[in-house]
């Protein structure tokens, strides 16, 4: 998942791919897809480096949960991705972690 401010409309979202086409493989560009996803109340943390890293990250999402009386509802998370990972080093991309949560 890739965050889109609000102005990526459908119409907006389909006139880039059309610019974009002719530089994007194929098998990669018929999985591109502009959606909304409405969420329940959510978790979420920055976590910035590696994606071996994320289980600190997700240790510290869940220590905090807890602490504000909340907790998971799955094991499935999301991942937003924040950084274009062939521009930034691997130990400063940005990404949000997000879970699913509920009051205890």
């Amino acid at each position: 998942m890739i965050k889109q401010p609000n102005f990526v409309t459908p119409a907006v979202f389909d006139q880039v791919l059309n610019l974009a086409k002719p530089k994007i493989n194929s098998e990669l560009f018929s999985q591109l897809s502009l959606e909304t996803k409405q969420e329940k109340t959510v978790g979420m943390i920055l976590h910035v480096g590696s994606f071996d890293d994320e289980p600190a990250s997700f240790a510290k999402l869940a220590q905090f949960l807890d602490e504000q009386g909340y907790k998971r509802t799955s094991k499935a998370h999301k991942e937003i991705y924040l950084s274009d990972f062939r521009k930034v080093i691997e130990d400063k991309r940005k990404t949000i972690l997000r879970v699913s949560i509920t009051k205890k």
